[in-house]
């Protein structure tokens, strides 16, 4: 006779390699990306809208010149989530698979300076801080598991082998 606890499933939280395997092959390079576009659009105008009250309490004074620059970043980080949005549409797989290769490169040299800046200023932990450090960090993440783990197959649009770009 079987126990009370073998007859249902143990509860918790599930980390059966079986069903995160199953999850990460559900997430696509496009959903990725329109997720990536949605994020930068949202970003990128706080960062060119609200410099001050973002990071006022690092950079004390007023700096019309650091200013200017998360200004600046703001666009370039609106600009690379247009292009994401926009490059969903490549049905090519070797340049999906490049693309996902300098998104891993820029968001991966984003994260090691984030993570640099946390660990050498532990007194500006704030939640602004957390938020870039972790997107940046899942930024990273799925664009090296599209262009490391996955096979180029993976990257061909349905109809891909059909006219050109």
């Amino acid at each position: 006779m079987m126990s009370a606890g073998a007859m249902y499933p143990p509860s918790g939280p599930v980390t059966d390699p079986e069903v995160i395997k199953l999850a990460m092959e559900a997430v696509t390079l496009n959903t990725i990306m329109g997720v990536h576009a949605l994020f930068s659009l949202g970003i990128g105008t706080l960062l060119i809208i609200l410099p001050h009250t973002l990071f006022h309490d690092m950079s004390g004074a007023y700096s019309f010149l650091a200013h200017e620059v998360i200004r600046c970043y703001g666009a370039v980080t609106i600009g690379l989530g247009y292009m994401a949005y926009k490059l969903r549409a490549i049905k090519d797989g070797r340049i999906r698979r490049l693309i996902a290769e300098t998104y891993f490169v820029i968001y991966g040299v984003t994260t090691v300076c984030l993570w640099k800046a946390w660990i050498s200023n532990p007194a500006h932990h704030t939640l602004w801080a957390v938020s870039l450090l972790a997107l940046s960090t899942f930024a990273t993440f799925f664009y090296g598991y599209f262009r490391f783990l996955k096979p180029i197959k993976t990257f061909e649009l349905p109809g891909s082998g059909k006219g050109n770009l």
